[in-house]
């Protein structure tokens, strides 16, 4: 008797390793966005899902939150996000025989690309006055993130 108690701990010390892992695996840290925005610009939430019977309406957590935000007929939906970041998103049908499937996504929300902003910096003992034109040299570097 004591050696299947000590098998059923290890069969369930095994269980709980998988489930952390599968958590740990879904936590959107590895896995490609659904979706791809950018803060402040409208991004359409465009699916194909089969509710698999009539559907009565389609309702949107935008965020992850538990709340849902938006309700459409359509399972296509246009929002604005305010924040960057990283949301899982969920979409719930409520079908006409009572029943109900959700779908989830993740949509990555980019910050807004910066206005680069340009320092030039001379001699700090001040100038030098002259009669003739002194040529100027200026060097700088640019990056650029690829997002227009």
């Amino acid at each position: 008797m004591g050696w299947e108690r000590g098998l059923l701990s290890a069969f369930a010390l095994v269980a709980l390793a998988f489930l952390l892992a599968l958590a740990s695996s879904t936590t959107g840290e590895d896995i490609e966005p659904d979706f791809y925005g950018i803060l402040g610009q409208p991004i359409a939430l465009n699916v194909t899902v089969d509710p698999g019977g009539p559907v009565e309406l389609f309702h949107w957590d935008l965020d992850g939150d538990g709340v849902f935000d938006l309700s459409s007929v359509q399972p296509n939906v246009t929002h604005t996000y305010e924040e960057a970041g990283t949301y899982q998103a969920v979409l719930r049908a409520n079908l006409t025989n009572a029943s109900v499937k959700m779908w989830y996504y993740i949509v990555e929300i980019a910050p807004r690309n910066q206005v680069p902003v340009v320092v030039i910096t001379g001699h700090t003992e001040g100038y030098v006055e002259t009669d003739r034109i002194t040529p100027v040299v200026l060097s700088g570097m640019a990056v650029d993130d690829g997002e227009m």
